[in-house]
């Protein structure tokens, strides 16, 4: 199974991610941890993602691409979230059973981002941060609901609500 998760920050792409990892006993590969790790661990790759964050705010589609092929390498089965973030990088993916679109408002994304007040969330503001990503997410979410199996699960309710709703709307394909 491979599932891709898309959406705006905070819109629970990691939490849901961790979830389904947990309940159907997939991997949980999200571009944002695995570059978190690689500067904690301050390997080269590490360095590399700093420089970046410190030059530009936020990673590269081709440094996001970079920690993906790593993680996907070693997995089968997995749930991705942070990437794709272009049309050009979902073109080069194959084999997507699924893609959960995790939908949420501009507000309530920004207003999630302060709260949670991770470093990385406030190296840019949170409104410019939301518009980088609303510049590429309508043409990727078209793409993806033309291409593989799409579904769009309103993520503005509390976290018990979503995980329903997500298991409501998904649970039938891990039934296999």
């Amino acid at each position: 199974m491979k599932i891709i998760l898309l959406g705006l920050p905070c819109a629970g792409k990691d939490t849901h991610g961790k979830r389904l990892a947990l309940t159907f006993g997939i991997a949980h590969l999200a571009v944002g941890n695995i570059a978190r790790h690689e500067v904690q661990a301050r390997t080269a790759l590490g360095h590399r993602i700093m420089a970046e964050r410190e030059a530009r705010g936020y990673l590269s589609d081709e440094l996001a691409q970079l920690l993906t092929e790593i993680a996907m390498k070693d997995h089968d089965s997995w749930i991705l979230n942070g990437f794709p973030r272009t049309v050009a990088q979902a073109r080069d993916m194959q084999g997507i059973d699924l893609v959960i679109y995790l939908d949420i408002p501009d507000e309530i994304s920004i207003r999630r981002m302060l709260a949670r007040k991770r470093h990385d969330d406030l190296s840019e503001t949170p409104q410019v941060r939301v518009a980088k990503v609303k510049e590429r997410l309508p043409s990727l979410i078209e793409y993806c609901e033309q291409t593989w199996p799409f579904v769009t699960i309103n993520a503005v309710p509390p976290e018990d609500v979503v995980w329903q709703e997500i298991l409501a709307k998904t649970g039938h394909l891990f039934q296999r």
